[in-house]
């Protein structure tokens, strides 16, 4: 017979609805823990009076687990190999997703081996922090990837084959290490990961829109690359201390909107031509068709500028085939290496974003001195140039 209660399916109760049943069972005490079963039967949650009982003896338990929210959809004991370490960093990611601090897997790698250093756990015997670790941790406390609140595919096949058969025309005429590839990209170098990990969707922080504009110059074997173009906003930034970008050893130059003009573009090609002639080479340099790139270049002896097709520059040049993402992604993987060595440190952990002009730029030049040479040779490979 149905007694309003037989199981339909296995009891698997999450923590936070144990504590619910609990709390009902002491707002009504006239009923019996069979009539506490059958309403929650006839409510869609499957329950057994057995169930109910177990839940009234382990009453005290529960409810000190229940003092941490992480924990609430927790459905069974999950055992961990090292617990303090694993509260305190849940504990971390609860303080960051409170504040709106964006938190990476790498941020928690690293955490979880800060907090066990300050545990007392020996290097040799933490776990290794792998990805299975990550994913692991992520699903015990409910952590998904949320986001803070192209061009390619409108060219024809035939036509960027077409534009890199006439370029090959032209490179052909040289050899690899004096064909070069010039391109900018602009550095938001204070804006903190635009994805984290969180228990629930947050709301977005206002992104820091502060940028440097770099420029790139490589050449196609790999073997060179000229210094970096860097342009800011102002001439002396106060982290700067009273010195220019040239005194702090950066190809510097500046203006209002920190990007790429033709007297800048024309002092560059300047220095580059200086330097083909040190080397007693001849250069073919290859830009985009941006306006600052359009000037007249006949006065220089050593090298000869040309610019890509209209259109054309997300398929055949090379910067763009990676080259540009992998220095940002060496960026970023600096830049959060330093923001969880502030927070360390003892920096607020929402300061710990925080960073100076000067030091973004120190994070540049590592980051693109990190860009392998091989990296820079499949990449003119793959423009097809």
């Amino acid at each position: 017979m149905d007694n309003g209660c037989s199981k339909k399916r296995k009891e698997n109760l999450t923590l936070a609805q144990r504590i619910e049943i609990l709390d009902f069972t002491r707002a009504h005490p006239i009923f019996s823990q069979l009539d506490i079963a059958r309403h929650y039967s006839q409510h869609g949650v499957p329950l057994s009076q057995g169930t109910v009982s177990r839940l009234i003896r382990d009453e005290a338990k529960l409810r000190d687990k229940a003092k941490d929210p992480a924990r609430m959809n927790d459905k069974r004991e999950r055992l961990v190999e090292f617990p303090d370490v694993e509260r305190a960093l849940a504990a971390w990611v609860q303080q960051a997703e409170s504040q709106l601090v964006p938190v990476t897997g790498a941020v928690l790698k690293m955490k979880a081996q800060d907090f066990a250093r300050l545990s007392g756990v020996p290097a040799d015997e933490f776990l290794s922090c792998s990805n299975g670790w990550l994913d692991s941790f992520k699903g015990r406390h409910k952590l998904k990837q949320y986001r803070w609140h192209g061009e390619a595919g409108s060219i024809a096949l035939e036509t960027v084959a077409d534009a890199r058969t006439q370029l090959k025309q032209l490179t052909d005429q040289y050899v690899l290490r004096d064909i070069w590839n010039m391109d900018e990209t602009g550095l938001f170098g204070r804006m903190p990961p635009d994805r984290t990990l969180a228990t629930k969707q947050l709301a977005g922080l206002k992104g820091d829109k502060w940028r440097l504009s770099y420029a790139f110059t490589t050449n196609a074997d790999g073997s060179d690359r000229f210094n970096p173009l860097v342009i800011g906003r102002y001439q002396r930034p106060r982290c700067f201390r009273g010195h220019s970008g040239q005194d702090l050893g950066y190809n510097y130059f500046w203006n209002r909107k920190s990007w790429m003009k033709s007297d800048i573009f024309e002092a560059y090609l300047t220095e580059f031509d200086e330097y083909q002639k040190e080397l007693d080479r001849h250069a073919l340099l290859l830009v985009d068709g941006f306006s600052a790139h359009k000037i007249n270049a006949s006065k220089f002896t050593n090298v000869r500028v040309e610019i890509f097709p209209a259109n054309m520059t997300s398929h055949i040049q090379p910067l763009d085939q990676g080259i540009i993402r992998c220095f940002k992604a060496h960026y970023r993987s600096r830049f959060i290496l330093r923001a969880v060595e502030r927070e360390m440190a003892g920096i607020e952990i929402q300061h710990m974003y925080d960073i100076n002009q000067l030091e973004v730029m120190e994070l540049a030049e590592e980051a693109w001195w990190k860009v392998s040479d091989e990296t820079i040779r499949n990449c003119w490979r793959h423009s097809g140039i």
